[in-house]
């Protein structure tokens, strides 16, 4: 597992302690908290990753940085390759655009 930390901002807050109305979210503390119609409760600010195939995807992630690094260096030291890249991606674009 991997834990992963977030850091949040808090879109709605209390003013003071006074009754909030449901869904307000306040921090107290550091602590995210978040009114149930009742009383404010805690939030969790802690996401678990429990996935068979992570190692898969980290490995996939880590090979697409290494070709898109190689390709910016190619593109850096031949032009036609960068002008050749530069068309793809605009093709592409295009062609999303018409699916979509």
């Amino acid at each position: 597992m991997i834990p992963v930390q977030t850091t949040f901002q808090v879109p709605y807050t209390c003013n003071g302690t006074e009754r909030g109305v449901e869904g307000e979210v306040r921090a107290v503390n550091g602590q995210l908290q978040v009114y149930n119609g009742a009383m404010f409760e805690p939030i969790q600010t802690t996401a678990w990753v429990d996935d068979t195939d992570l190692e898969t995807v980290v490995e996939w992630a880590k090979q697409k940085m290494e070709q898109e690094l190689q390709e910016q260096k190619m593109a850096e030291q031949f032009p036609a390759f960068a002008k050749a890249k530069e068309n793809y991606e605009t093709i592409k674009r295009l062609v999303e655009n018409e699916v979509a």
